[in-house]
């Protein structure tokens, strides 16, 4: 995207004006830290951890059960 075509999204997103030239001395000021992170060295392992969940309201649920008769056998 070019500095101008940045200017006009984020006045669309957001309602504020930002000059060109403020996007090009910010974009400009972290270049050399991206560029850095880019090329640093990888680890040869990363561990990854998979975590999975299923959240449930039990509120509704309960209340359909208490208004049942129930036996206890």
């Amino acid at each position: 995207m070019t500095t101008r075509e940045i200017s006009g999204h984020l006045k669309e997103i957001y309602g504020v004006e930002v000059s060109p030239e403020l996007i090009s001395r910010t974009t400009d000021s972290v270049k050399e830290l991206l560029d850095s992170w880019r090329n640093r060295n990888l680890d040869p392992l990363y561990p990854i951890v998979f975590l999975d969940a299923l959240v449930l309201s039990m509120f509704g649920m309960m209340a359909k059960w208490l208004k049942k008769p129930c036996m206890l056998r």
